[in-house]
């Protein structure tokens, strides 16, 4: 009998079983959003998509009890939960041991990449290039667990609100919903282009994502601007101490000019 307890985050929790913390050796049902009842399958890496699914209050804590008993007449194992208690929910709290990464087409789903976390404006960024089509899709993953992302509500979700999709997660219903970058040609995204993911937080929580893009060329232009200026100030001894305001990173570029935009469309 192997047993732990875990806490509802949502109302709907998903969960796999996995050996020696292996996602290539994980035990997972036979259908998704699978009750207790359901077969157990596994240990193997084909459960994407396939989860139990615990139902209960934000805070309710759960026993998950895994049997499993391997004999000549074969293999017997079962799934089970139960309750135990409930407890307050604090994400805020929670937020300073979370670690989220981007998993997409960039690297064919397999790796996942940190994002930068800004505690002054409560987001975390990503930047990467576009691949040769113009297009990359993605999604964000809690604590490298791919039964916890964060995800659009459908697929193909681009940075404009007009799809109608809402960023949802972290939770385990991310299969086959990502946003994708450059879908719309009025995003003006082409390949080489550096385009920076930005999630902004509320409440410890995920809220928006969305994402800024520079062009190949443009992209350049400030690299080597920047890398002249680093040279400039070193040779003149300025490096020893503090670093000038105006070597911005090449993210904070981008949302400065994205920022400057958004002013100038408004007057």
């Amino acid at each position: 009998l192997f047993s732990t307890e875990i806490k509802l985050l949502k109302e709907q929790s998903s969960f796999q079983i996995c050996r020696d913390g292996d996602w290539e050796q994980a035990f997972y049902p036979a259908s998704p959003m699978a009750s207790a009842d359901a077969d157990v399958l596994g240990p193997d890496e084909r459960g994407r998509g396939l989860s139990w699914q615990v139902r209960g209050k934000v805070g309710d804590v759960c026993r998950v009890e895994f049997r499993r008993s391997v004999t000549d007449d074969g293999d017997a194992r079962s799934v089970k939960w139960s309750y135990v208690r409930s407890e307050d929910v604090d994400f805020k709290a929670m937020q300073k041991d979370h670690r989220y990464f981007v998993v997409g087409t960039m690297s064919g789903f397999k790796s996942c990449d940190e994002m930068e976390y800004d505690a002054a404006k409560d987001r975390y960024t990503y930047e990467f290039r576009c691949g040769e089509s113009g297009q990359e899709s993605f999604q964000i993953v809690l604590n490298s667990n791919m039964l916890s992302t964060v995800h659009p509500t459908v697929n193909g979700a681009s940075i404009h609100s007009d799809d109608g999709h809402k960023t949802v997660g972290p939770d385990g219903d991310g299969a086959g919903k990502c946003w994708t970058v450059g879908l719309r040609a009025e995003e003006g995204v082409s390949c080489g282009d550096r385009v920076t993911v930005i999630m902004e937080m509320s409440n410890g929580l995920p809220e928006r994502v969305r994402w800024a893009h520079e062009s190949a060329s443009v992209a350049q232009q400030v690299q080597v601007a920047s890398g002249v200026k680093q040279l400039f100030y070193r040779r003149c001894g300025s490096l020893n101490s503090a670093q000038p305001r105006d070597l911005m990173p090449y993210s904070q570029v981008l949302e400065k000019r994205a920022q400057e935009d958004k002013e100038c469309g408004g007057k």
